[in-house]
């Protein structure tokens, strides 16, 4: 059970995952923000009932933009003892490292020293808002003198709750500066804190001399610590991370990472820290004992590791949203979906539907243009890159949504691509590029371990592209004494049917199935036409006494995943259940060339010269499922991976169409229907 007296702490977003162990618990818990003013009637109100106190703070990693913007936390710090920045009173912080030899094995220092690297190297902080800076950064910037030294003083908030009760505070700042400047041997450096770069707070130094260098620019820690010898801090973060970097830190106050052994300390000793362990267990402490993590998208809590990938993965996107974005020639009811996929932290998508005045638009406002698939006529194309502006085509993506596009549901993933498309194997497409490349990855490991989970998940749920329901109509009767053949049939004039089938002769589904009896002239052929085909909003249908002819079964109305346990070997032109017959373990036999093909993992009918790698499943799955789309969820209207749309499809949750979109359903269907009574 838990009391909060606090309105603000109640509007958390997750609060009850994040306390699940609380709230379970017959011991009334009473919460509030750490040992900050605003929790001091908190406080006293455990203390005159003898009510345990449970101290809230952001994590570490807390998020992708700052709280004060109303950026709901993925991590929270969470002591039931102290308060790991209050240095006048025992922590729960403090005796979990005084105690380290107890917990601290060689099971968690690997998996501390593993954090410590991936934090460094994904540039991870606690806003990450920030951006990461060149090696060379102060050198082009600053221009220092060369031979001296690089010393960053570091700013924080005013009367911030850790400089308070760390022991410090204006007098604090103003000897840490007055010490830095007497050091002749450096170039002296001054970081402002990102709250006072956004305006939300002030700082200390706010009175700097001409002579020092002042950093106001919102960059990553660990980009900027890389470039500094020294650091001098009261109690910043900066600090702690700047030891994980292993550089020289002298504090002037007293935060959590003082009075061990790993700073020159200038504040108030703390007698009570005793121990001297190794930086990874303040890491420990910090990321893994004293941090919980919530999973925004499931509303579960999940581990540091993968709370980082979820980070690190919305961090991406929207670094790669801030140069902006115009839109050419999309409908209206793509607009929603294109403008929330490719968002800035600062900056929307503008649109125009004429493709020459987005370009015009592009050029002048210096942004990328996006265009769906191959539909933006060549000129713009060569145009555009005599104007050097970049072209992004964007189409589905390969986990998509519960229920067709073509009924205008909004999908949980897109792919980009600046070289072409996945679909057209003469281009150099970005998928191309990264299968090509995806070994030389520094975290090659960690993505084999989540292709491998990620198939799991989807073989179990039998999750496919559209994951239309399930039918109610009986199993048709399937031989087991014969090979049973599955041919796949695509919609005929969509672009990866066209492109992805050049060169190989085949025109149509008819002719795709014609050709896989011609090769299998004694096998079960059974003939599933695509689901955009059968609800006749696409072109592709075969005469069903055609299909007799070659098939000998034709099965519609049951999902491609349910298929797959009876089936053989599938057969496709370019379609993407070739690759989701590969997840199950499936012989795939190809007659165009669809990305998976050529990899080793297919039997090719056509001649690929281009791809004479040989992958593993897992390989391709990393490549195509995790690096190369983007995928959002509509619910909490946040970037996401894979493995949280999974979650979606699994519990069948599709974000209703709003009432415009349903009118295009009910008018498209309107046309169809006197397209039909025409004929």
């Amino acid at each position: 059970m838990i009391k909060v007296f606090s309105s603000g702490i109640k509007k958390i977003e997750n609060l009850s995952v994040f306390l699940k162990e609380e709230i379970a618990s017959n011991e009334l818990h009473v919460v509030g923000w750490g040992h900050k003013p605003s929790a001091r009637k908190a406080i006293r109100f455990a203390h005159e009932h003898r009510l345990a106190y449970l101290s809230l703070e952001d994590g570490f990693m807390r998020s992708v933009g700052l709280g004060t913007r109303g950026i709901p936390p993925i991590g929270m710090i969470i002591e039931k003892k102290g308060c790991y920045y209050d240095a006048n009173e025992p922590s729960e912080a403090e005796e979990l490292i005084n105690s380290y030899e107890n917990w601290f094995d060689l099971s968690m220092r690997s998996r501390a020293e593993r954090l410590i690297a991936s934090l460094i190297e994904s540039d991870l902080s606690k806003y990450n808002i920030e951006k990461s800076v060149a090696e060379d950064y102060l050198e082009n910037t600053f221009k220092p003198q060369p031979g001296k030294k690089k010393l960053l003083v570091v700013d924080q908030t005013y009367e911030d709750a850790s400089v308070l009760l760390g022991n410090a505070g204006q007098e604090s700042f103003e000897r840490m500066l007055k010490d830095a400047l007497q050091r002749s041997d450096c170039e002296i450096f001054v970081k402002k804190h990102p709250e006072t770069n956004a305006k939300t707070k002030k700082g200390y130094l706010e009175k700097l001399p001409h002579t020092v260098h002042v950093i106001d620019k919102q960059i990553t820690p660990f980009s900027l610590l890389k470039q500094f010898d020294e650091v001098y801090t009261v109690t910043s973060q900066m600090g702690f991370d700047a030891l994980l970097l292993g550089k020289r830190v002298r504090v002037y106050g007293t935060p959590f990472y003082a009075g061990w052994g790993f700073t020159e300390d200038c504040g108030i000793p703390v007698k009570r820290r005793q121990a001297k362990p190794p930086i990874q267990v303040l890491a420990a402490v910090i990321y893994i004992k004293l941090s919980r993590y919530v999973n925004p998208v499931t509303q579960t809590r999940f581990e540091v590791e993968e709370a980082l990938d979820f980070v690190v993965n919305e961090r991406n996107i929207y670094r790669e949203n801030e140069a902006g974005f115009v839109g050419a020639g999309f409908k209206r009811w793509k607009k929603p979906l294109i403008g929330s996929y490719f968002k800035g932290l600062e900056n929307d998508v503008c649109f125009n539907r004429d493709y020459a005045k987005a370009l015009r638009m592009a050029k002048r406002t210096a942004a990328s243009l996006l265009v769906w698939g191959e539909k933006c006529p060549q000129e713009i194309f060569q145009e555009a890159k005599e104007s050097s502006v970049s072209v992004i085509r964007v189409e589905d993506g390969f986990i998509r949504s519960i229920g067709l596009g073509s009924d205008f549901n909004f999908p949980y993933s897109l792919v980009t691509d600046r070289g072409g498309m996945y679909y057209d194997p003469q281009s150099s497409s970005d998928l191309f590029n990264i299968i090509r490349t995806i070994r030389n990855r520094s975290d090659y490991p960690k993505l084999m371990f989540r292709a491998r989970r990620l198939r799991e998940e989807i073989v179990q749920q039998g999750l496919s592209k559209y994951n239309l329901s399930r039918t109610k109509q009986d199993r048709p009767e399937i031989p087991q004494n014969k090979k049973v053949c599955l041919v796949v049939g695509q919609v005929e004039d969509d672009v990866s049917f066209v492109k992805g089938g050049t060169g190989s002769g085949i025109g149509s589904n008819l002719e795709l199935l014609q050709e896989v009896r011609s090769h299998r002239p004694k096998d079960f052929i059974i003939y599933k036409p695509h689901p955009d085909v059968v609800v006749k909003n696409r072109v592709g249908a075969i005469d069903p006494v055609k299909v007799e002819k070659y098939a000998d079964l034709e099965i519609s109305d049951i999902p491609l995943a349910d298929l797959f346990s009876s089936v053989d070997e599938l057969h496709t032109l370019s379609s993407l259940s070739g690759f989701e017959a590969l997840l199950r373990g499936l012989a795939v036999h190809t007659y165009g060339i669809p990305f998976y093909a050529g990899w080793g993992l297919t039997v090719d009918h056509m001649s690929i010269d281009n791809r004479n790698e040989r992958l593993s499943l897992n390989e391709l799955i990393a490549s195509t499922l995790i690096l190369y789309p983007r995928y959002f969820d509509w619910r909490t209207k946040r970037f996401c991976r894979p493995e949280d749309v999974c979650y979606r499809m699994k519990h069948r949750q599709q974000e209703k169409v709003s009432a415009w979109i349903h009118f295009c359903r009910l008018f498209r269907n309107w046309k169809k229907n006197v397209r039909m009574a025409d004929r």
